[in-house]
């Protein structure tokens, strides 16, 4: 029986599908001549006057199959419908079919009683939403039922359990075969734990970093045999100071390429008396040994590395002074 639903929008499922054979004989597939002058009759609940389409259309799919296409109009009405065939060429044909108020293809099954959600798939697969507490206990499942053999590889991955979904206790206590995990011991059991009882070579108990003494400190020793490699982010006030470097610790090799050059910068920069990097500088005061300079009545004049004027300075003359005749450095 077909089943639409009532006034269908969907011209593809208000197809009603039928086989034609000819008249003659009754199994001879007929492929040809049905069309508007083939009678359609269209009962509502076996009421009369049946409809009668004007101008039927009809099409061939295959050896005899053909659909006819009805309209929105001849599902109006809930309840059986009754679709009559009639042409000279085939024997009669009758087609039920019945018309829902909603979709009878979005029905759901019953539900059991422990399930609140039910999807069944193509092939008989089931997926469950939501099992109700209790359901699913040891004592309800029986031995054997659940093996690796019968869960499907990548069946069961971390991105399918729920957080928090499984919880574990690692304690044994009256069945000595079951080993379970219970909140909060396993930190207290691995702090408490002697390093001692865990020194087997290679595993992790040997590889851990531990004090070189009985200190209680858990303060690492560090010294030359037996020493730790790191990037230090940060260190306490007055960690590095003279007295810590060792002679000879900082050398050429131990500074980056332009480091001399800034550190040379640095003391080009530096008040000549100390203190600051500002007044009197050292570099100005090696310009009167290297720059130009030059003495204009009184004052002398003299200037930097591009030969701009840096600082002056009064000059006293006496005319029984010898005078200068050169300087040779």
């Amino acid at each position: 029986m077909f089943q639409f639903t009532q006034n269908e929008s969907n011209l593809l499922r208000r197809r009603i599908f039928f086989y034609a054979v000819s008249a003659s004989d009754g199994f001879t597939a007929q492929t040809t001549g049905l069309g508007a002058s083939t009678s359609v009759s269209i009962v509502k609940n076996g009421v009369t006057p049946a409809t009668v389409p004007v101008s039927p259309s009809f099409t061939h799919i295959s050896n005899g199959l053909w659909y006819y296409e009805m309209i929105a109009g001849h599902l109006d009405t809930v309840g059986v419908l009754t679709v009559t065939i009639v042409d000279a060429l085939i024997r009669t044909v009758q087609l039920i079919g019945y018309v829902y108020s909603g979709d009878p293809l979005s029905a759901l099954p019953t539900f059991p009683a422990n399930f609140s959600s039910l999807a069944i798939a193509i092939g008989g697969e089931v997926t469950v939403g939501t099992i109700n507490s209790g359901v699913i206990t040891a004592s309800a499942i029986a031995s054997n039922a659940i093996t690796d053999a019968k869960i499907a590889t990548d069946a069961i991955t971390a991105a399918k359990i729920a957080n928090s979904a499984i919880s574990i206790r690692l304690v044994t206590d009256a069945t000595p075969s079951e080993a379970r995990i219970e909140t909060g011991a396993v930190a207290a059991d691995v702090y408490n734990a002697l390093l001692a009882s865990y020194t087997t070579a290679n595993t992790f108990g040997a590889r851990l970093v531990r004090s070189a003494t009985a200190s209680t400190t858990n303060e690492v020793s560090i010294n030359a045999s037996n020493h730790i490699a790191a990037n230090v982010h940060q260190m306490q006030a007055n960690v590095v100071t003279a007295a810590s470097i060792d002679t000879d610790a900082i050398d050429a090799d131990a500074l980056a390429s332009d480091a001399s050059n800034e550190i040379a910068d640095a003391l080009l920069n530096r008040n000549i008396g100390g203190g600051s990097s500002a007044g009197r500088l050292v570099k100005e005061a090696l310009y009167a040994l290297r720059n130009k300079s030059e003495i204009v009545g009184a004052t002398l004049n003299v200037y930097d590395e591009v030969d701009a004027l840096s600082w002056t300075a009064a000059v006293a003359s006496s005319t029984s002074a010898d005078p200068v005749t050169g300087i040779d450095p």
